[in-house]
This record gives structure tokens, C-alpha cells and sequence, in this order.
């Protein structure tokens, strides 16, 4: 069986994916002060930008789960981590508030679907009795990477 010698490989894969994914999440809070500081938000505002991004996520979990369903998961996470990675260079060039809030939203729209993508990914490629510990080592990734070192 070939995926059996591919499985581990797609979930080295799916680890790292999962800890870019985590990481281009928590910049935000790094880069706060600074965008703080050179847009002049208050932390009302700063609390919208940070909401904004899961404004779009929480929606598109579920949009992706149905799309990976129909479309397949390498499809679909593809196409999420195109639009997540424009949408994350494209916080670095807004220079209003409005703008950056946008963004956020397009940002959380394009990494929404990939905890769907993911799982979904692990019931095609491990055996039952194997995708929890497959879910455990992917997921160990995704913390791990966002913490500040």
C-alpha cells in the first residue's frame, strides 16, 4: 500500500503547514505595538483588529470543512494558504485602520479552513486506529510555534 509509506511524510507536511498557519496568526501580536504607534489606535480599535481575524475564521471552519468534503482537502488547503499568505503580506502595506481591518478579515477568511483541511486530511491518509495519535503529533506543532521565544 502506498500510502502507507507516504502517511508520516504527509503529516511531517501537515505539521509544519499547521505551524506556519499559527505563526502568521501570532505576528499580529508582536507587530501590535508597532502598528499601534504608527496608525494612532486606541484599544478599542486594537480589540476590533484582533477580532477581526476570527470574524472570518470561525466561518470559514465551517466553509471549509464542506468545501474539503467536495473539493478534496489538498485542493482546499492550497487554495486557503494563497489566500492567507496574500492577505498576510498585504497587512504590511495598509496604512489606515479601515484597511487594515479589511484585511484581517480576508486574513481569518483564508486560514479558516485549515483545521478542517487538516483533519480531513488524516482521515484519508491514516488508519483509524492511528489518527489520534496523527491529530496529537500535527496539533503538537501549532502552539509550539506561536509561542514567543
Amino acid at each position: 500500500m502506498v500510502k502507507h509509506h507516504y502517511r508520516w511524510i504527509v503529516g511531517i507536511l501537515l505539521f509544519c503547514a499547521g505551524g506556519l498557519n499559527y505563526v502568521d496568526r501570532a505576528a499580529m501580536s508582536v507587530a501590535a505595538p508597532f502598528i499601534r504607534a504608527d496608525l494612532h489606535l486606541n484599544d478599542y480599535q486594537m480589540g476590533l483588529l484582533f477580532s477581526a481575524f476570527f470574524t472570518g475564521y470561525c466561518v470559514f471552519c465551517f466553509v471549509g470543512g464542506w468545501c474539503a468534503d467536495k473539493f478534496g482537502p489538498r485542493r482546499v488547503f492550497a487554495s486557503a494558504a494563497l489566500f492567507w499568505s496574500l492577505f498576510c503580506a498585504a497587512t504590511a502595506a495598509m496604512s489606515s485602520f479601515a484597511g487594515l481591518l479589511t484585511v484581517r478579515v480576508l486574513f481569518g477568511i483564508g486560514e479558516g479552513p485549515m483545521s478542517t483541511t487538516i483533519n480531513k486530511s488524516i482521515t484519508n491518509w491514516f488508519p483509524r486506529e492511528e489518527a489520534a495519535r496523527a491529530v496529537g503529533f500535527i496539533a503538537i506543532g501549532q502552539p509550539r510555534r506561536s509561542r514567543r521565544r
